[in-house]
């Protein structure tokens, strides 16, 4: 028998993960003992039954302006830029301006038909800007995109959802909607919909708690509200160490029989 291992209860355990596992129970039956009770096991706790939700219908007085109100100001507040636009022409005129500003030479997109659908790639081709869709898979590997992202000065996604309460964007992960497009480049533009803006986390959750019983959650879903901050041991800030230093929503305040969600 290899010595760095042992059938043990028909698996295979190395000593070291035994060790540790006995290192383990010896502490909490220690802290057991300390608390003067018994060892606790995990069938033994019993989960939390809520008898009120005071988080629920926080916002639910509120209308849908008062929601963008707020998502709008939140999201100022800490550092970030709003557009809020009532018009194609109006975001259209406002991206043209702001990349000859911004001097963008190269930005990297979500492959997503909400952000074709605006016929964003055509309008930077015309403001002179080279554009990729962001479209690693297994094919074709993830470090060539993540290079891509590293030389793009912009990265543009659309927004799953977003919170009022708090400023952020909620970006779900996925095939064509690579996480590097949101945290790589130095600025990242990411357009919101006016319907998806919602009151906080806990008028989420049910959308997540949906995706997670229908075996649909994305790899990773991302929180944003605002541009990275960083604070040193002096509390002196710092933007952009963990990521784009600048962060823009454009809100696209109209009513359209459009699902933005998708």
């Amino acid at each position: 028998m290899s010595d760095v291992g042992r059938t043990y209860s028909g698996t295979v355990e190395s000593f070291d993960e035994m060790h540790d596992e006995r290192n383990k129970e010896a502490f909490l039956q220690h802290l057991a003992q300390r608390l003067g009770r018994p060892r606790r096991r995990m069938a033994d706790v019993r989960p939390l039954r809520f008898t009120s939700h005071p988080w629920d219908g926080r916002y639910d007085h509120k209308t849908q302006d008062d929601l963008v109100d707020l998502f709008c100001k939140t999201l100022q507040s800490q550092g970030g830029q709003v557009w809020r636009v009532q018009t194609h022409h109006a975001w259209q005129q406002r991206l043209a301006e702001w990349v000859q500003q911004k001097q963008v030479r190269r930005a990297v997109l979500w492959r997503d038909a909400r952000l074709e659908a605006l016929n964003l790639p055509e309008l930077l081709a015309e403001a002179g800007v080279e554009w990729h869709f962001w479209q690693a898979d297994e094919s074709t590997g993830h470090r060539r995109w993540i290079e891509l992202a590293k030389e793009a000065q912009l990265g543009i996604t659309w927004a799953d959802a977003a919170l009022a309460e708090t400023g952020t964007v909620v970006m779900f992960s996925g095939p064509g909607k690579g996480r590097s497009v949101s945290l790589v480049p130095e600025v990242h533009l990411v357009f919101v919909h006016r319907r998806q803006i919602q009151g906080r986390l806990s008028d989420l959750m049910p959308r997540l708690r949906q995706c997670h019983r229908q075996g649909q959650l994305p790899s990773s879903i991302n929180f944003v509200s605002g541009p990275s901050s960083s604070a040193d041991i002096e509390m002196q800030i710092v933007k952009g160490v963990h990521g784009p230093r600048e962060l823009a929503a454009v809100v696209l305040d109209w009513d359209e029989a459009v699902d933005w969600k998708e």
